[in-house]
């Protein structure tokens, strides 16, 4: 692939990043979904440019989104969603499917105990109540003694949804589009 289609690619990666990250600030509410997309953004420069090509488009894309919308609005997609694709890429090249099914499963749960770690921490700061859940749904007493443990459980569980679905669309990108771009570029 020639350097100008490299950097062409790499910089439409880093728009699409963009347009979903601003679809993100407009409806707050699909957050982990624009995120998602967001990460298959990096993963398609990855797949298309190589992993120098992935990494150049996340730091473009962390320092716009940093720059248009603001540090605090980019530190999920700085921290995790725009790296993992790339790390994904790395570690899946370098273990087999079962190493790497157990090694996601300590991974999630480790990001998910960092989370649960800081949240503890700054909860106070940030006005987070977390025993009112429980006050107003009283069947789920028996969690309020474990919360930080059913916490770690249910992020990690949804760290799990991620990676299924971000690498889904991986498989269709490879499978059903990428071969339709080698016709069209021919």
């Amino acid at each position: 692939m020639l350097l100008s289609r490299k950097i062409t690619t790499g910089a439409m990666c880093t728009a699409l990043t963009l347009v979903f990250a601003g679809l993100k600030y407009i409806f707050p509410v699909a957050d982990f979904t624009f995120l998602t997309l967001s990460s298959f953004c990096i993963a398609i420069a990855v797949i298309l440019v190589g992993i120098k090509g992935g990494t150049l488009t996340y730091i473009a894309s962390g320092f716009l989104i940093s720059a248009i919308f603001g540090i605090l609005f980019a530190l999920p997609f700085v921290l995790f969603f725009g790296i993992y694709p790339i790390f994904k890429s790395i570690i899946e090249m370098r273990l087999g499917k079962k190493l790497l099914f157990i090694f996601k499963i300590i991974l999630f749960a480790g990001i998910a105990s960092v989370v649960a770690l800081l949240t503890a921490v700054f909860a106070d700061k940030m006005d987070i109540n977390i025993t009112s859940v429980f006050e107003r749904f009283p069947f789920l007493d028996f969690l309020h003694e474990n919360r930080v443990f059913v916490f770690i459980i249910i992020l990690a569980g949804i760290l799990s949804v991620y990676d299924l679905v971000l690498s889904s669309l991986i498989l269709f990108f490879t499978k059903k589009v990428q071969p339709n771009l080698r016709k069209y570029n021919s």
